[in-house]
């Protein structure tokens, strides 16, 4: 039966429609793929994608459907770090893809009271651990890491080094006796030794007629100032 736009029976003739004529190319969406009708939406021979295993580059990985050749689920690695003693590489936990070993990139040195190791600034693998070693305990210090530059250990009191300094000292003069001072560790302030007093008979005769000279001038000094 054909009808006009308004309804109206044109012909009783039934219509008869015409077979699907399906193509021989895939259509796909991310879910699975089916043979389209060229002439409706009718779909055959529909099923889910076949995906085989991963494919991958450096840029991320994919599926790639064996039956149609749809790529889907790609996505960018989801990187982990594996590191060994000297080198790390980058894993993605998802395909299993791997980037090249390449060197620590290591910092300075980190430190505590025992020991030294270094940190890698990628991975953040400690590596090259070892305990302090050389320099030497003083009385002053303990012994600075010749690696890192800590002190460590303790202090030897015993252990004077560098130089030593001389406190109250007083000068001898024409009235008072003097003092030679007394001698102490510059590193911890130990007394190693006591002064000995200089008596003002050891005034040296050039310095005693000095002050001749300064108490006979005195007056003319005033005199002038005045």
């Amino acid at each position: 039966m054909i009808l006009d736009e308004n309804g109206e029976i044109l012909s009783e003739i039934p219509v008869i429609p015409a077979a699907h004529k399906f193509s021989t190319d895939w259509t796909f969406d991310e879910e699975g793929h089916w043979n389209a009708c060229e002439n409706c939406d009718e779909r055959s021979n529909y099923a889910e994608h076949n995906n085989g295993e991963w494919i991958l580059d450096e840029t991320g990985h994919w599926h790639e459907c064996e039956d149609c050749g749809a790529v889907n689920d790609f996505a960018a690695h989801s990187n982990e770090w594996v590191s060994t003693e000297e080198t790390h590489l980058e894993k993605c936990t998802v395909c299993n893809y791997k980037t090249e070993f390449v060197a620590h990139n290591n910092g300075e040195w980190i430190s505590d009271e025992t020991g030294h190791w270094h940190e890698c600034e990628d991975c953040g693998t400690i590596n090259d651990f070892a305990g302090h070693s050389g320099g030497e305990n003083t009385c002053k210090s303990g012994a600075i890491c010749e690696h890192c530059g800590m002190e460590y250990g303790e202090i030897d009191p015993h252990n004077h080094v560098g130089q030593t300094v001389i406190k109250n000292k007083m000068d001898t003069w024409f009235f008072a006796d003097g003092y030679t001072g007394d001698t102490y560790c510059a590193g911890c302030d130990e007394l190693f030794e006591l002064g000995r007093t200089v008596p003002k008979t050891e005034y040296s005769s050039w310095n005693w007629w000095v002050w001749v000279v300064f108490i006979l001038l005195l007056p003319l000094m005033i005199f002038f100032i005045i």
